[in-house]
């Protein structure tokens, strides 16, 4: 999105990873053939033109919705991610 700016290993930042991301989630219960429809269907959105443009004004580029569950085991590996950077930084819960 900005090719002039280096990137942060170059910045003496090595090793430095985030990804900012947003996901759309159905309530508990909702039936597979549900999901399925809507995993279809906001992939079919994403891949337009118009959505693609939209998204690049935002600063972001879409990308394809993952199956449910990978989607789960992404939300479960973020949670697990961020609360141990949170113990190793001291950070309490307040």
């Amino acid at each position: 999105m900005a090719p002039e700016l280096p990137a942060l290993a170059q910045a003496g930042v090595p090793g430095y990873s985030f990804e900012l991301w947003w996901g759309i989630r159905a309530p508990a219960g909702v039936p597979r053939e549900t999901v399925n429809v809507l995993n279809t269907e906001i992939n079919r959105i994403l891949a337009k033109a118009e959505m693609k443009a939209f998204l690049a004004n935002e600063g972001a580029e879409p990308a394809r919705l993952k199956p449910p569950g990978a989607f789960a085991g992404r939300l479960r590996g973020e949670i697990l991610q961020w609360k141990r950077i949170a113990r190793e930084a001291g950070i309490q819960a307040e």
